[in-house]
């Protein structure tokens, strides 16, 4: 790492790394007396605000920024890499109408008062034959990406791995576009997992986790990013008949991060 008001160059350690959340945390080495960047509150965060996202851009090492508005909260994505592969599903970002490019990832996402809200994450791809679309970039809110770092520097300590995550065996719809029930529509469930020995299937909707309601597809997401391999959580849920029912499900260690 290169601090940009001074140039001196750090090294860095990696701590650990939650690869389902795209946040890794690091340690400097030998470093001292740095100035630690201001933040706010992501839960304030409204569409229209005006952000500047910091970063690489092309991974030249040269700081780049380009301005922005928030066009969209609570968004789902699925993000690759530039060859398409290692996906990963990310829930709950910020959308932004932004240049934000190749290597900006890891930076931070700052509102018109210089305080951090975000961090940079993604970005839609321009296609070929329409160059003139606009590039809309996504971020991690700040609130959680400082919540799963200190997850991760929880778990180094305690010697969890940082890389699991409890393990449903669902997929569901981001937002809740077949009923009015106010849940998470599930579209598919992976066969010998936690969710299909429980019973769950495409077309029922999960209503709560834990007691605590669920709203939609990114909000289950959210919740279950919380939780631990060979946790039980007790589930609600309402059948494709309008049944209602209740489970106690012991998640499993999912695949690989």
């Amino acid at each position: 790492m290169t601090a940009v008001n001074t140039g001196r160059r750090y090294e860095a350690d990696l701590v650990g790394a939650s690869a389902a959340n795209d946040v890794a945390l690091l340690k400097l080495r030998d470093a001292s007396g740095l100035t630690v960047a201001p933040f706010a509150t992501s839960d304030a965060i409204t569409t229209g605000a005006s952000v500047v996202a910091i970063g690489n851009a092309g991974g030249t090492g040269t700081l780049s920024v380009v301005s922005g508005t928030v066009t969209s909260t609570n968004q789902s994505i699925t993000a690759s890499d530039a060859n398409g592969a290692s996906s990963e599903r990310l829930s709950g970002m910020i959308e932004i109408k932004a240049l934000i490019r190749a290597g900006d990832s890891g930076g931070p996402l700052a509102n018109r008062a210089g305080k951090v809200i975000g961090m940079d994450t993604a970005a839609s791809s321009t296609r070929n034959n329409h160059p003139t679309e606009p590039t809309y970039g996504f971020a991690i809110p700040i609130n959680r990406a400082l919540a799963i770092a200190q997850g991760i520097r929880s778990a180094v300590a305690s010697g969890t791995p940082t890389n699991t995550r409890g393990y449903l065996g669902i997929e569901v719809e981001g937002t809740n576009t077949q009923n009015n029930l106010g849940g998470a529509v599930i579209v598919g469930v992976t066969a010998h997992s936690p969710a299909s020995r429980a019973g769950l299937r495409a077309g029922d909707t999960i209503t709560a986790v834990n007691g605590q309601t669920v709203t939609s597809g990114n909000s289950l997401t959210q919740t279950l990013q919380a939780t631990k391999p060979g946790q039980g959580v007790r589930v609600g849920w309402v059948d494709s008949s309008g049944n209602d029912h209740h489970a106690t499900i012991t998640l499993a260690s999912g695949p690989a991060d």
